[in-house]
C-alpha cells in the first residue's frame, strides 16, 4: 500500500509542476488568460488536497493554504 501512496504522491507533484509551468506561461502573455489561470489554480488546489489525503495515510497532518477563484 505504501508504494501505491508514494507513486500517487509523485504523480500528483508532477501534475502540479506542469500546472505551475502553465500558470507561468499564461501570466507572462501580453494579455493573460485569466480564465485559464483560474482553472489551473483550482486544479492545483484540488491536487494539493489529494496530497493532504495521501499524507494522512502516513499519519502526517498538513494544512493547505490557497484560494479557489
Amino acid at each position: 500500500m505504501e508504494g501505491y501512496i508514494v507513486k500517487s504522491l509523485e504523480d500528483i507533484l508532477e501534475r502540479i509542476d506542469r500546472l505551475n509551468n502553465l500558470i507561468k506561461i499564461h501570466k507572462n502573455q501580453a494579455k493573460p488568460d485569466t480564465l485559464a489561470i483560474d482553472g489551473y489554480q483550482r486544479l492545483k488546489f484540488q491536487y494539493s488536497n489529494q496530497i493532504k489525503d495521501l499524507l494522512h495515510e502516513f499519519d502526517i497532518e498538513v494544512e493547505i493554504h490557497g484560494q479557489i477563484a
